[in-house]
């Protein structure tokens, strides 16, 4: 057996925005919806961090659980109350190249198996929003969090709905054009 001499590797280093609660305050955030994604890419900068880890959830006025019974009433960093369009894909890419932090991955962290079908829809209606933000904006988006979203949203997804996942997770992970 031979021996291998060590050789260090950099390790990215991440923050995970829903991390900090209201580094921008909800008033400005619910008036310009990527400033948010803009001042925790400059803060990650700040930091000294490469990435962020970018949280999204169904805005508190939109969620079923009030926001006094959660942990994080404000993790929806990504907020997709607005349709996700070229504009605001292009908005956050500027904001990566300015800053030089990249955004790793997208957090979701919801109830997909909901006992009720109209709450379970919303939900799942709302990941197929993530998954079209991310088609158009983090090509180069590769990670673990969606291999695990997926697993209770596949579950009682519509055909027509794990069609456009998948077509979204061929984008991400460069096997389709953008």
């Amino acid at each position: 057996m031979s021996v291998v001499p060590f050789k260090p590797q950099h390790m990215r280093i991440g923050v995970l925005t829903a991390a900090l609660q209201e580094l921008t305050p909800r008033k400005v955030r619910d008036a310009d919806p990527d400033k948010a994604i803009e001042d925790w890419l400059q803060f990650g900068r700040e930091l000294g961090a490469d990435d962020i880890q970018l949280s999204a959830a169904l805005h508190p006025s939109e969620s079923d659980v009030p926001p006094e019974a959660m942990l994080d009433p404000v993790a929806n960093t990504l907020d997709l109350r607005r349709p996700f369009d070229k504009a605001r894909a292009s908005r956050v890419e500027q904001a990566v190249a300015s800053t030089g932090v990249k955004i790793s991955d997208v957090a979701y962290f919801d109830n997909l198996l909901h006992h009720d079908a109209a709450t379970r829809e919303k939900k799942h209606d709302f990941l197929l929003r993530v998954f079209d933000a991310l088609g158009m904006c983090f090509g180069s988006f590769a990670s673990f969090q969606h291999r695990l979203l997926l697993g209770g949203f596949l579950q009682g997804a519509k055909a027509r709905d794990r069609m456009r996942v998948a077509g979204v997770l061929a984008v991400i992970h460069g096997l389709a054009p953008r």
